[in-house]
């Protein structure tokens, strides 16, 4: 049973729904000094107002009903796919298996919540910036095709270490029919690196408190849109345009799941 229930979580984070927006990318900056990374201000929510998330699986189709039961009990659905997976935002202990019974369901998974541990070296990070010494010999603008030529790749004793440099130079730069899903905090697609490598149509968010922080604060911007930064590195260590840094690829896709929240917490 455990190894089913399991299996049946990671189903249902694969899962994602088609949104659109009208988001343009950026060009690269052209100021004389570009900061590298973001921060937010402050957010009024603490991880324990997080709401809860329950896996709900049925037997064929969930019930017409099955919204409306949902809210009764005071939750929401937050994905209801045809194939007879349900996930539920906002429901306590007892009232998910009490929605179980009612809707007739199969199986009621709470889905746990990971903490997103921060690597030490950040406990003393320095911002960095792009001089116009560094910016001047135009490195780094159109580097997808030699992604050693990034403005910072010098500072990547990662990509060197894997030898990324030999596969590069032998046309081992990706494929954009082959896609990476970042199961993170999102992705700043608007990122100069990660300029079109982002496929928005299958990206998704399964955070709520993020989507409602995003809705207020960034209304334009899709709601996978990392609001932290954790998952932007990640991605662009996969895939980058290698602008500033180079990823191991510059031409594979990415799409953008979020499951970790600006808060720090992970559900899966």
């Amino acid at each position: 049973m455990q190894h089913r229930t399991t299996a049946l979580t990671m189903v249902a984070l694969t899962l994602v729904a088609t949104a659109c927006v009208d988001d343009s990318l950026t060009a690269p900056p052209t100021s004389d000094a570009v900061a590298i990374g973001t921060s937010l201000s402050s957010v009024a929510l603490t991880e324990q107002q997080v709401p809860a998330k329950h896996l709900i699986v049925f037997k064929g189709k969930a019930p017409a009903d099955f919204e409306q039961k949902v809210a009764a009990l005071g939750g929401t659905v937050t994905l209801n796919h045809h194939i007879g997976i349900a996930v539920v935002s906002g429901l306590d202990a007892a009232d998910a298996p009490t929605l179980g019974k009612q809707v007739k369901a199969t199986h009621v998974e709470e889905m746990p919540a990971f903490e997103l541990i921060e690597p030490a070296a950040l406990s003393q990070l320095e911002p960095v910036a792009l001089t116009a010494e560094m910016m001047g010999s135009g490195a780094g603008v159109n580097s997808a095709a030699n992604p050693a030529g990034a403005i910072l790749f010098a500072n990547q004793w990662n990509m060197q270490q894997v030898n990324a440099p030999a596969a590069w130079a032998a046309g081992r730069l990706g494929s954009p029919d082959v896609t990476v899903a970042i199961l993170d905090t999102g992705i700043d697609y608007m990122l100069p690196d990660l300029a079109g490598l982002v496929d928005l149509s299958r990206s998704v968010s399964f955070e709520p408190i993020d989507d409602l922080y995003a809705a207020y604060y960034f209304p334009s911007r899709h709601p996978s849109t990392d609001l932290h930064y954790h998952g932007t590195n990640v991605a662009t260590q996969v895939a980058s345009q290698a602008w500033a840094f180079a990823g191991v690829t510059s031409g594979t896709t990415l799409m953008s799941v979020k499951v970790c929240s600006v808060l720090g917490g992970c559900h899966g």
